[in-house]
């Protein structure tokens, strides 16, 4: 079925501790569960098993069959009280007969307060059994995604945990930098108009795949684009334009054009651009609400220049298209706007439509909100760059067995849809956010440490035979 927003469903479970040890605990702490909110991708039917800890001692253990957020009760004979540790292991990763299962962990409540498995303190330590959980071996920041055996350990501090929100359930450091009106962020009806073009996109699709390996990719890295954001206090620097392009290189059109956007840049100074040769990187300055994106952006002792770009003045209101002739993109699509962002895979959840790359767009024809194109075949039959697409609906993605991260997706794209963002000229790619800011600052690959390295496999069995093309122009005021 298609993912839906998580519904509130309360499950008390018996704890492991007898009741008779309970004689002697007060009411105020009988009164103050522990509540873990979780999902789980099922393997053959089968939920996520899952046990759990305060300072060492069993608190209960419980099997997490649904697919969507769910609370779990627990009652622990005290607490917990600042700096104990509250651990959460998944035990049944592997399944004897095949299947990817995997346990979503939301977060922690006691009373009105919550820990996130994303807070900076929470670590995963990946082993099977309890003894390899607590080892400390193979640890890595905090997710809420466990794809392998091992156990997430909060340390609880009531200075820091947040006001619980039952109405909303998702990660808000997903944050989103657009209007809220923005395409970007429309769901797609079930019952939308269709393009009668879909059948022959769909078979464009096949075969720009087939004669790459087969499968489309996932860009992390090289032509991804590296997200930096920032805020009051960064240091604003002038981004100097190279005049590489341009109205005929005229320096006094670009002086008067982009002066304006790039005389003042926040930019950090760990600040590097993606290593591919688009050398792209986007600021985020989601305090003034402006964003800055760059096309072959470099920086030399303090010095920056960048070939091409375009600036977001007042995001909050913004669509999330450049106006002509600024921006990286080959459509004026923004790049931040439908890049697949760590923080989004690391709470579960993809909260708008998802750019991709096709190889031969059409030339001279591009769909709105897309407002110009680089297209390279003229065929009516050739994908316009802008064109939507929706996974089908009826599509149930649980049955499909994707990678974790081909599953996040899946749902994105069937609740928001994919948008043509550029001309590949070679594989179709779904474009994710750089990993190597992460890297760079000592915190590690995070799309290797919530999906493992085989990122060629990451978009086997996505149904790309399944999608559904929207009408020309779709959503067009």
């Amino acid at each position: 079925m298609p993912y839906r927003r998580g519904r509130l469903a309360v499950f008390t479970v018996a704890p492991l501790l007898a009741a008779s040890s309970l004689a002697g605990v007060t009411p105020a702490q009988a009164a103050d569960p522990l509540v873990i909110r979780a999902k789980a991708d099922l393997a053959n039917n089968k939920g996520a098993e899952v046990e759990v800890r305060l300072n060492g001692a069993d608190v209960g253990r419980f099997t997490v069959n649904s697919t969507v957020w769910t609370d779990y009760t627990l009652l622990p004979s005290s607490g917990p009280k600042d700096g104990d540790r509250i651990d959460i292991r998944f035990a049944n990763d592997g399944d004897p007969t095949g299947g990817d299962r995997n346990l979503w962990v939301d977060s922690v409540a006691v009373g009105t307060q919550r820990l996130s498995p994303t807070d900076a303190d929470v670590t995963y330590d990946r082993g099977a059994g309890w003894a390899a959980a607590t080892d400390g071996a193979s640890v890595v920041p905090g997710q809420k995604l466990m794809p392998w055996d091992g156990a997430l350990r909060f340390t609880w501090r009531s200075s820091t945990a947040k006001a619980v929100s039952v109405e909303d359930p998702v990660d808000t450091s997903a944050q989103q930098p657009f209007a809220s009106s923005s395409f970007w962020y429309q769901r797609i009806p079930t019952n939308v108009a269709l393009s009668e073009r879909g059948a022959t996109y769909r078979r464009v699709l096949a075969e720009d795949i087939a004669s790459h390996d087969r499968t489309a990719t996932i860009n992390t890295s090289g032509y991804a684009p590296p997200v930096y954001r920032v805020n009051a206090s960064t240091p604003r620097v002038k981004v100097r334009n190279n005049q590489c392009t341009g109205p005929n290189g005229d320096p006094a059109w670009l002086e008067r054009m982009w002066a304006p956007q790039f005389d003042s840049v926040p930019i950090p100074a760990e600040a590097k651009a993606a290593s591919g040769a688009d050398q792209e990187i986007v600021i985020w300055s989601p305090s003034t609400n402006e964003v800055w994106e760059m096309w072959r952006f470099e920086s030399n002792s303090g010095a920056y220049q960048a070939c091409w770009g375009g600036k977001f003045s007042a995001t909050n209101t913004s669509n999330g298209v450049h106006p002509y002739p600024f921006g990286v993109t080959a459509s004026g699509l923004s790049l931040l706007g439908g890049t697949v962002r760590v923080a989004e895979l690391r709470a579960g959840r993809i909260n708008h439509a998802v750019a991709i790359g096709v190889n031969r767009p059409r030339k001279g024809v591009h769909s709105w909100p897309a407002n110009r194109d680089d297209g390279t075949w003229d065929s009516v039959d050739a994908i316009p760059e802008g064109q939507r697409f929706r996974l089908d609906p009826s599509v149930d993605v649980q049955s499909l067995n994707l990678s974790p991260i081909g599953m996040i997706i899946a749902r994105a794209a069937q609740e928001y849809g994919f948008v043509v963002r550029d001309n590949t000229t070679g594989p179709v790619v779904v474009y994710a956010e750089d990993a190597d800011p992460y890297v760079r600052a000592g915190k590690g690959n995070p799309y290797t440490e919530m999906f493992g390295s085989q990122q060629h496999l990451w978009m086997n069995g996505f149904p790309w035979d399944r999608l559904q093309a929207l009408p020309m122009d779709y959503g067009k005021p």
